[in-house]
């Protein structure tokens, strides 16, 4: 079966414990590969990498007819307990579940790491075209407040404001690109 990851606007299930999880389930950090230590379903087997890439990029797993993203797993196996907010991928590869590259986020540092829109008229995050001014717009935002950065008159020039106002704003989680 294969799985499509948590839809969009619902709460990540965190309904197994951390003893259970590792009852069926090994987790080597430095690959970040989930793998079967028993036989769990009719494909399920024991040794087997488990999970499937859903089709927003996330590895996500099958545990008694329920979907679980195995980032979330992988951190309840190591730290015992599920997650507060969210796990983030520290280099937006949201397939690779590696130890290192996972740290705790709320929701506006996770979407500091997130990459470029596919829709950005300009290229460029954090920049987009004004009809009203006819001039390119810089735009941060964090903790769902909006900060406006200002007219320019290249995308370029709007893009080095928002570049500035990220790093400031976000600090570690800040992704330009």
């Amino acid at each position: 079966m294969a799985h499509k990851g948590v839809p969009r606007g619902n709460k990540p299930r965190n309904d197994l414990t951390a003893e259970f999880v590792r009852s069926i389930l090994d987790y080597d950090p430095q690959t970040g590969t989930l793998t079967w230590k028993v036989n769990h379903a009719a494909r399920a087997r024991k040794s087997q990498v488990a999970g499937k890439t859903s089709v927003r990029g996330y590895v996500s797993v099958g545990i008694n007819g329920h979907v679980y993203l195995a980032h979330r797993l992988a951190w309840l196996i190591m730290t015992g307990e599920w997650p507060n907010h969210s796990v983030d991928h520290k280099f937006g590869q949201t397939v690779d579940n590696n130890w290192n590259t996972l740290r705790p986020a709320n929701q506006s540092e996770n979407g500091a790491n997130s990459k470029l829109r596919r829709d950005s008229s300009s290229g460029f995050k954090g920049v987009s075209w004004s009809k009203s001014k006819r001039r390119w717009r810089a735009h941060v935002t964090k903790n769902y407040k909006h900060h406006h950065l200002g007219y320019f008159d290249t995308p370029e020039e709007a893009y080095n404001a928002y570049c500035t106002a990220a790093r400031e704003l976000h600090g570690e989680f800040v992704r330009t690109k």
